[in-house]
This record gives C-alpha cells, structure tokens and sequence, in this order.
C-alpha cells in the first residue's frame, strides 16, 4: 500500500513466480559475458629475423654482410650473392625486401633464390626470433 491507501497492482512479470523478463536478459547477458569472457587471447608471434644486411644497386639486392650467429650465417648464404627472390617473389629493390620479411615469423622456412657468379641457387634457412 502507498500513503493514498491503494494497493498497487505489481509490474508484469514481477508477479512474484520468480521469473520475468529481466530474469531473461539476465540469463542471455551471463551467457554472451560467458562467451566473449573467455574468448582466447591471439597469439603474438615473435618476428623473424634472418640475419641478412643488403645493399642496392643497378642490378639489385645484393648480400653486404651476414649477422655473425645468424640464420644467415649458418646457410649457405654468401656476401656478394645477388637476392633474386624471396618466398618465390621477386625483389629489386630494399622496399620488395622489407615487405616480404616483414610478413615471415620466428621459426618459419624462408627460401631464397640467388645468383652467385653464373649459377643460381636456392637457399632455404630458418628464420630465428627477431629483435
């Protein structure tokens, strides 16, 4: 009863069952906070790094020098071999060689194709974890 002596009528669906349709919009908030509470977290994969220091000129990327203990180092990669392509993609230039090394990770194979003298190569090694 309020202060005029009526009784109120109760709000639908507070009728006192114990169920109503805030009970529903309950239940459905607990179940998507269940769902995208739990959702896994995405992994965050180290970058690759190869080892590699190049230099550009008229006839392309060529090997500068090779980071002592790297993946580079330890193939048969030499200084003065000529990148032609990287992941079977050409390169000509250090903005091709930038874009392609930046998508490789940790651990992933990398195959390069080289020109030494007259011969081409392919040379495969194992991106090691990035700085």
């Amino acid at each position: 009863m309020d202060r005029t002596g009526l009784q109120a009528p109760a709000p639908e669906g507070l009728g006192g069952d114990g169920h109503s349709a805030m009970d529903g919009l309950a239940a459905i908030s607990e179940m998507l906070v269940g769902l995208l509470g739990k959702q896994s977290k995405p992994d965050v994969l180290p970058r690759g790094s190869l080892g590699i220091e190049w230099s550009v000129d008229e006839a392309g990327v060529a090997v500068k020098s090779l980071l002592a203990g790297s993946p580079a180092a330890a193939s048969e990669l030499k200084v003065g071999d000529r990148i032609s392509h990287f992941q079977d993609k050409a390169v000509k230039s250090s903005a091709d060689i930038l874009r392609l090394a930046g998508k490789i990770t940790a651990g992933q194979a990398v195959k390069l194709k080289v020109v030494r003298g007259e011969q081409t190569q392919e040379i495969t090694l194992k991106a090691g974890e990035g700085f």
